[in-house]
């Protein structure tokens, strides 16, 4: 459990929330994401290829050193949460 508790401990500290709700569905655009988003829409990458996407994975690949990172796609939430309980070794109870 302690895990749980070091996950938390940190998104708290991402979003300066000590307690109560955190406002994990708050976009906060503090960068270049609105030209990024311009972009994909000029190229006509609005989907789950691109060059973000690549982008994207590559990065995830090099924080985690995984060969083949999962991206989630919309329909793919089921899926992916069975993964990552496979992953953690969680049975369903």
């Amino acid at each position: 459990m302690q895990y749980l508790n070091d996950i938390i401990h940190f998104i708290r500290q991402k979003f300066n929330s000590p307690s109560g709700l955190i406002p994990l569905h708050e976009p906060r655009f503090t960068g270049n994401e609105k030209n990024y988003v311009t972009e994909c829409i000029d190229t006509t990458y609005v989907s789950s290829i691109g060059k973000f996407v690549t982008k994207f994975e590559d990065m995830i690949a090099g924080y985690t050193g995984a060969k083949m990172p999962l991206q989630q796609r919309m329909g793919q939430q089921p899926c992916m949460l069975h993964y990552c309980f496979v992953m953690l070794n969680l049975m369903m109870r």
